[in-house]
Formats: structure tokens, sequence, C-alpha cells
């Protein structure tokens, strides 16, 4: 028995994913705010508590859950998938995103094989698998890799519908359906990949690749699997939120030229790795849609179907960037546009490159005599020298990071022994949580005086503190007035960390 082509060219991508894995996941502490945000949700939809998640915040100091409001629960439940099989939660999502990290390769050729011949669809999976940004996120408890993995997954069912003329079971029109509703499910991006996708199957129909009957079959098809996966958050967000969505909008409308501006910075770093190429991405994007707007007439008249996965494409990388830059301008977010927000549709971009340097060396090799599987080569060399720029600071950060947690880790049988009913407020959460699993909470730059007014009214606390790593993370830093806090005890204090109980609970006693 044969082993198919795509199996075999897809093998050494796995092997050099897996190597990588291998290598950098003992660089990093792979659990985040955000991390923790999915895992303790995971654990608690394991619980049958509902999409809730626990308390990291000084503020409603009453509960230790609270319903999940910016994360949506599509990663937990794969998460909590996991958990009804036996593993543990933090094991489950690192398997979750690096498994999906190594489908990635085979998922991208999947897509491109439409669009471009084998060898260059093969370069442009390798390009876009292994850009440094995601090869990051894979690294990390992240929601990313895996909504990257069900949006190519959405798109190749959505592809293989029209290829098929919509002569495809109605079974899995509604399972395409579901696999891109779930996407929606993992992060909200997802929306504009269900109204690509949905534009193209209507443009299916408006150039007779569908008749009516099937476009029909295809729309309800595909619409009730996309209800079935998210009515029911809908529902439970109006039941909880009293809306659909629970964001909440700026009282003030941003800069949105200066938030453009950071989208095409962080874009130029990714692929330049160098935020000051903004304008050359620009040109490249101005540039590759004058070449499809020039090359349309002919792709549609020899191959609608390809014009249609164009279209998509096309559709969905620029609704997401609108989508971006005005949800960063109009929303309140705590972070700007970073790689983690861009590799859902940044592939898009790298694989049009591809693309388009391939027909340039064919159109130059017309006049001149070119070797262009060395010129390939040279140029995936340059694109590897480019990632490892930005590897490199990569590991600097991150040794500090994964020091700064042994460090933590030898102090945590402090934490241990207080008492069960203590809150304990650190500057460095997601440590103290991952190592003590007590109730943390964050100490967002509260003062001695702001955490006990706030908390200590109704909650009896500790605060744990540690020190002289606050150029890692702005919200690690060590405040000065925690030097001597008025009204607290000090029970441990030396080089490296703090710990505080208040003088109000000791007098109580």
């Amino acid at each position: 028995m044969s082993i198919p082509r795509t199996v075999i060219i897809y093998i050494p991508q796995f092997i050099l994913g897996l190597f990588l894995l291998l290598l950098f996941s003992n660089w990093v502490f792979p659990f985040t705010t955000d991390s923790i945000t999915y895992i303790t949700t995971a654990e608690n939809i394991s619980q049958f508590k509902g999409i809730v998640f626990n308390n990291y915040f000084i503020t409603h100091p009453k509960h230790d859950i609270r319903p999940s409001f910016v994360a949506p629960p599509g990663y937990p439940i794969l998460i909590a998938a996991f958990k009804f099989i036996g593993i543990d939660a933090y094991k489950a999502s690192l398997i979750i995103a690096r498994s999906g990290f190594l489908l990635l390769p085979f998922l991208f050729f999947m897509v491109f094989k439409r669009l471009m011949p084998l060898a260059v669809a093969l370069v442009a999976s390798f390009v876009c698998t292994f850009m440094f940004s995601i090869v990051k996120c894979s690294l990390f408890a992240w929601s990313d890799v895996p909504y990257l993995c069900f949006s190519l997954i959405s798109l190749i069912a959505a592809f293989q519908i029209i290829e098929k003329k919509a002569q495809v079971p109605f079974l899995f029109i509604f399972l395409a359906g579901v696999i891109v509703g779930y996407s929606f499910l993992i992060r909200y991006v997802g929306l504009t990949l269900i109204v690509s996708i949905g534009i193209g199957f209507l443009g299916s129909y408006l150039l007779r690749i569908f008749s009516l009957k099937d476009f029909i079959k295809t729309a309800c098809g595909y619409l009730l699997g996309i209800l079935l996966v998210i009515l029911p958050y809908f529902l439970r967000n109006m039941a909880v939120f009293g809306r659909i969505q629970p964001y909440h909008q700026l009282s003030f409308k941003g800069p949105f030229l200066a938030t453009a501006h950071v989208y095409l910075q962080t874009l130029a770093e990714m692929i330049f790795a160098s935020p000051s190429f903004e304008y050359v991405v620009l040109v490249f994007i101005i540039g590759l849609l004058i070449f499809i707007m020039r090359g349309t007439k002919t792709l549609f008249q020899n191959n609608q179907e390809c014009f249609i996965y164009v279209l998509i494409l096309l559709i969905y990388f620029f609704l997401v960037s609108v989508l971006l830059v005005v949800f960063m301008t109009m929303y309140s977010v705590p972070e700007s546009i970073d790689d983690r927000y861009l590799i859902q549709m940044a592939w898009i971009l790298m694989g049009s490159f591809v693309y388009a340097v391939n027909i340039a060396l064919q159109r130059l090799n017309f006049f001149y005599s070119v070797d262009i599987k060395s010129v390939t080569g040279l140029l995936l060399f340059t694109f590897i020298l480019a990632q490892s720029f930005p590897l490199v600071d990569f590991y600097d950060v991150q040794k500090r990071i994964k020091n700064l947690s042994q460090k933590i880790e030898r102090y945590i049988p402090l934490v241990q022994r207080l008492p069960a009913d203590y809150v304990v407020v650190s500057n460095v959460f997601e440590m103290t949580y991952y190592f003590s699993k007590r109730n943390v909470r964050m100490i967002n730059n509260y003062t001695p005086y702001g955490v006990w007014r706030v908390l200590g009214q109704t909650r009896k606390y500790a605060v744990f503190l540690i020190k002289g790593d606050e150029f890692l993370s702005p919200a690690w830093e060590y405040l000065p007035m925690w030097q001597k806090p008025q009204g607290y005890y000090k029970v441990f204090s030396d080089n490296n960390v703090d710990l505080f109980i208040p003088l109000t609970q000791i007098q109580r006693k």
C-alpha cells in the first residue's frame, strides 16, 4: 500500500516542528494570566459549575468564581474534554496547543495546494508554520494555535464543498458549520471567518458553481451547524450579562490611524523581524491587491472555484485586519495589537508573498537563466535567519522568567503554611497560583491601604511579593510603598520575597 504524497511531504515538517517544541519548551514557563483563565474555566466546566473562572481580581473580593466575560469557552471546553478522560488541565492545555502546531504544516498545505503548484504550496506551508510568532504561541497554554487549526480546517471544508459543487452529504456541510462555529467559540475573530465563507458560498451561487437548490442546502446546513454551537453561548451571555457580547466600549474613540500603524508595525516585525518595515508591508498589501485585480479576469475565466477560494481568503484577511484595528480603537483592551492577534491572518500574506516570489522567478527565468531551486533555497535561508532575531530576544526574556518561576517555587512553602481560608495577594499572580494552587489575587498596583480597603473588609488575606523582577513585566512591579507598609506585619522578608499580614487580622486573634 503506497503512502499518499501529501503525507510524505508533511513528515519532514512534522519532525522539525516536534524538534522545535522539544527544544524550546524547556525555555519557557508556559502558563500566563490568560492560561490560568482558560484552565480554571475548564476545571469549573468539568465540575459542571458553568462557564466561570477562578476570580483573581482584588475587586469583587467576595466571589471566588466569576462568569467568563472576555475569553470565549471553546479552548476551555477542549481542555475540559481531556479532564474527563483523566488528564490534568495544565497538561491538557499544552497538549492541545502543541499538537495543533504539529498539524499546521499539513493544514496549510491542504489550503495552499488549491491555490498554487504543489512545490510552491509546500514552501508556503513551511514558511507559514515556522514563522517565529506561531512557534512561540504554540509553547504556551494559549488559544491562538487551536483557533488557527480550527480556522484552517473550516477553510479546507468550505473549499471541499465548493470544489465538489456542493455535491457532498448534508452531514458534511452541517459538520463544516459546526467546525467554523466552534472556531468562533475559541476566538471571537472567528466571526470574520463565518462571514468570509458565507460570502464565498453566495459567490459560488452567483457564478453558477452552485445551483439554487444546492445553495439553499449548503446555506441551511452550514447555518444550522453554526447555530448549534454558538446559540447556547449567546443565550448564556444574555442570561448572565444582559447582552450577547460582554466587552465594554470605551467612553471615547482612540486614534484609529495610530492603531493601524501599530498593526502594520507588528506585521512587519513578524515577517521581516523589524517594525521599521511597516511601509514595505503596506506597499506589498497594495501590490497584492493590484496583482489579484489584474489576474481576476483570467482566473475567473479559467478556474472559478479558485477565484472563490482567493475571494474568501482576501475577504477574511481584510475583515480580520479591520476588526482588530476598530476593536482596539473602540474597546477597553489592556494590550495593543501584537503577534498573537495577527497570526490568524498573517499566514495569508506570507503565502501570497511566496506565490508572488515564485511568479517573479518564473518570469525572470523567461528572460534570463535562473536556478529557481537555488534562489528558493537562499530565500528560505534568509527567512530562517530573519526568524532567529526575535528568537534570541525571546530566549533572553524567557530564561529570566523561567529563573523567576524557579525562585518563586522555592518560597511556595511559606504560602502553603497560611491558613486555608486566607486569600493570597501577589504581584506575580500566575506563578504563585500555579505552584500554590491556592486562592490567589493579582495586586495590580494596589497600594497597601488600597488592598486592605478593597479586600480586607470582607476577606482574610496575606500579601506575597516578589522583588526585583519588575522589568520582565509592568504587572510584576514591586512598588516602593510596599517596602515599609503601614498597617502590616512582616511575617517573612529577604532579598527575594516579602510576606505580609494586615495588623488588623493579628489584633482580631
